[in-house]
């Protein structure tokens, strides 16, 4: 398992391009070549804990709470001919699969033991292999609760006040209303979602092995 990177706002990825590492600025452009070819030893089962791949897997799982919180708050306010009560439950649904599957993805990256090649137990690689065995239980705990974020509560009923009175002037078009939103009220939106991330991120960082 590798992955996932993270990418800012705005970035684009040209055509052919593999993206290997993190790019937090915005608005970029992303240019490589093909992968590079090779033929190296290879032992299946063998895995460095890279504590770049939890982190990053943490922010993804915490950005699908913040989706999540979205589709249920803010997306089932436009519930319409169009937009049944039908559609947004496939939506949330697909919401949760997708968090499921990726705390069994991350759980298995957190628990995986190194056999080939019989790593020194006293070397720093172990150690930290075995605390984040060790810890994995009660971050999995953390990422499930997926608490609400008060700090972010203000930012939030902001928001939808102004969702609820664009649904009055233009009905319920999803597109219009959000495109229709001004500066300051997405602002808000995002200091309530980014609260969200934080939130859900700030517990289990504290738990990774230095």
């Amino acid at each position: 398992m590798v992955g996932p990177c993270r990418l800012g706002f705005g970035i684009t990825v040209a055509a052919g391009t593999i993206v290997r590492k993190d790019e937090t600025r915005s608005n970029r452009l992303i240019m490589g070549g093909a992968g590079k070819a090779g033929n190296v030893a290879f032992a299946p089962g063998k895995f460095r804990n890279d504590k770049r791949i939890v982190v990053n897997n943490i922010h993804y799982i915490a950005n699908l709470i913040a989706l999540k919180q979205w589709y249920n708050q803010v997306r089932g306010l436009f519930i319409s001919d169009l937009f049944p009560p039908a559609m947004l439950q496939a939506l949330q649904e697909k919401v949760d699969l997708a968090l499921e599957e990726r705390i069994i993805r991350l759980e298995a990256v957190c628990l995986k033991k190194t056999s080939a090649g019989r790593p020194d137990p006293a070397s720093e690689s172990s150690k930290q292999a075995r605390q984040l065995d060790e810890r994995w239980p009660a971050i999995k705990e953390l990422l499930k609760l997926q608490p609400a974020n008060s700090a972010t509560a203000a930012a939030r009923d902001h928001i939808l006040e102004s969702v609820q009175q664009g649904i009055s002037t233009f009905g319920p078009d999803y597109i219009r209303v959000i495109q229709g939103l001004d500066s300051a009220d997405s602002v808000k939106g995002i200091q309530w979602l980014q609260g969200i991330v934080d939130g859900v991120i700030a517990g289990p960082q504290k738990m990774l092995p230095t």
